[in-house]
């Protein structure tokens, strides 16, 4: 399986879009497309199926969310979920949104397979890997599971994991991870599987693991976490461990809305926000209504006030201090083929 190792950085990640794909013509062109470009359509759905996490980890903010919303998915609020999805012909689900552990959703093998059977073809999930010998791993690389996994994990270091992650089963973990890894590799056609190194040492110690050696001749890439974000000033320096390091706040494209905004959330209770990454207080100004009492599409549409309002220099209050800004024309060729496949589709 091809494998290439990745030395994540936010900051170089954005120096890198915009010396090559921002000359002054595509700048200008992509600044006066219109909201209609953007929101015509839901390329991708996140659900978060949970709100619950098991790891404590020292570079997250679930630690200080609320106890009223760590809460599972209801299941009058998932069938209205699979509804959505086939009704408006989504073919991609992100089901990490933020902050929870999927996997430890009741019925998340059950409830996966109703999201394929839906008509999604693309299915991403993050997961700490703490609850997959629950979860059962060959169910979860059946061919209804997952098509990307990625894995959230320290390292292969019992004392680093507890210190990152503040979880004592190590050992299950590890096992876990490796038996994933090994089971995948035996498929006819292997998942995607890439490991989020999160571990606070040097990233030549952590690829020196015995246990890290095989893993990297399993899996599609390894990106190791050179830089973590503050969650909004939620996570300060001095919490953090080791060599993490907090990464400086991006400047605000006026012109073009952060691309973020438009991957419309459902939450366990059936609220609809835009923002999957770090709107974690569920902003105001990116509440677009309730599953159980709106159309899905309708909701969606709420987001072209916030972009003109955007454009007009007026950034909803998340915004304002998130480190996770995402230039829209970084991925703007990605969403001319999404608008291509919606409209072959029909």
């Amino acid at each position: 399986m091809p494998q290439e190792l990745v030395s994540f950085s936010i900051a170089g990640l954005r120096q890198k879009v915009q010396k090559t794909l921002f000359s002054p013509v595509a700048s200008v062109f992509i600044n006066r497309l219109p909201n209609r470009f953007y929101l015509g359509h839901i390329p991708q759905l996140s659900i978060a199926l949970t709100r619950i996490c098991n790891a404590d980890c020292v570079f997250c903010s679930y630690q200080f969310l609320e106890r009223d919303q760590r809460k599972h998915m209801t299941d009058d609020v998932f069938q209205k979920v699979v509804d959505g999805l086939r009704r408006y012909r989504i073919h991609s689900v992100q089901l990490s949104p933020n902050l929870g552990e999927p996997t430890l959703s009741p019925n998340f093998i059950r409830r996966v397979r109703a999201i394929r059977a839906a008509g999604v073809r693309r299915i991403d999930v993050t997961t700490n890997a703490t609850f997959l010998h629950k979860v059962g791993i060959e169910d979860f690389l059946d061919d209804a599971g997952p098509d990307v996994i990625k894995i959230s994990f320290p390292g292969f270091n019992k004392e680093m994991y507890e210190r990152v992650f503040r979880y004592k089963d190590y050992p299950r973990v590890r096992e876990n991870i490796l038996q994933l890894l090994r089971l995948n590799a035996k498929r006819r056609k292997p998942k995607s599987i890439y490991m989020l190194l999160r571990g606070d040492i040097p990233m030549e110690e952590q690829m020196r693991f015995p246990e890290m050696i095989e893993a990297k001749g399993l899996v599609t890439a390894v990106a190791t976490m050179v830089e973590v974000d503050s969650w909004n000033g939620k996570i300060t320096q001095e919490m953090l461990t080791g060599n993490l390091k907090l990464v400086s706040h991006p400047p605000l494209i006026q012109n073009r809305p952060c691309q973020l905004l438009r991957e419309l959330t459902v939450y366990p209770d059936g609220s609809l926000h835009g923002c999957s990454c770090r709107n974690t207080d569920l902003d105001p100004d990116l509440s677009l209504g309730n599953l159980l009492e709106d159309d899905l599409m309708q909701a969606y549409q709420r987001l072209n006030p916030v972009y003109d309002r955007w454009k007009q220099g007026q950034f909803p209050k998340i915004c304002q201090a998130c480190n996770m800004y995402t230039d829209p024309a970084y991925g703007f060729l990605g969403h001319l083929r999404q608008r291509a496949e919606h409209m072959f589709s029909r």
